[in-house]
């Protein structure tokens, strides 16, 4: 199981701090939300993050872009060092030319399934995708519950993997904590994005949690 550390979940005026003491407890996957107001009703972090990160420190950068012209991202995104992209169905361009111009663009692809959205529009993208997000919770904003109705989601991701022998990996994000994380593994997730409910409390990296976690990576 792969652990996504949401570092919006932190104090932002501590974040190379929270990022280097998540790496030396052997977590080096940071899940990057970048929100810009309009598809989503909130701001979040911003691609000159993504290149801090990636010019100081070791680490995987998976981020996930909420922006309704996400097509103007892809490029800077691409050479500020993301290793994975993440769009949404609204996220702009048609989604499947989303994903050839992020693949195209050197990183791996990935597309994300808000609460409400029917999994069956994500299946032209599937050919294309090398991450699919299930969102646990409405997009925009850290530390709500956990939507059961994502589980459904999470089944057909899996059930359609298995079925054409898709290679993409199936991430969750939001809500989680060790029950849910639980639950998620076992109805097909291989990644989940950990943030208010398991890694921080009130902003602040817990790093007794981190380590009960990685311990626990297998749920």
């Amino acid at each position: 199981m792969i652990l996504s550390t949401s570092l919006a979940c932190g104090d932002p005026l501590q974040l190379e701090k929270d990022a280097r003491q998540l790496i030396s407890l052997g977590q080096n996957v940071f899940h990057i939300d970048i929100m810009d107001g309009h598809l989503v009703p909130n701001f979040c972090l911003s691609p000159e993050v993504v290149r801090a990160l990636h010019e100081r420190l070791d680490c995987v950068l998976d981020v996930h872009l909420m922006a309704d012209n996400s097509q103007e991202y892809i490029g800077r995104l691409a050479e500020c060092g993301a290793d994975f992209l993440t769009v949404h169905l609204a996220g702009g361009a048609r989604p499947e030319e989303l994903l050839r111009a992020i693949r195209q663009a050197g990183m791996k692809a990935g597309i994300a399934l808000a609460p409400g959205e029917p999994f069956e529009r994500l299946r032209p993208c599937l050919p294309l995708a090398d991450l699919v997000l299930i969102m646990g919770v409405r997009p925009g904003f850290s530390g709500q519950s956990f939507r059961p109705e994502c589980i459904d989601a999470l089944d057909k991701a899996a059930a359609y993997r298995a079925e054409q022998g898709a290679k993409y990996k199936i991430s969750v994000d939001g809500g989680i904590d060790l029950e849910k994380g639980r639950l998620c593994r076992q109805h097909g997730a291989d990644m989940l994005v950990m943030g208010a409910f398991s890694f921080y409390r009130n902003g602040k990296l817990q790093p007794q949690q981190v380590r009960a976690w990685a311990e626990k990576a297998e749920l």
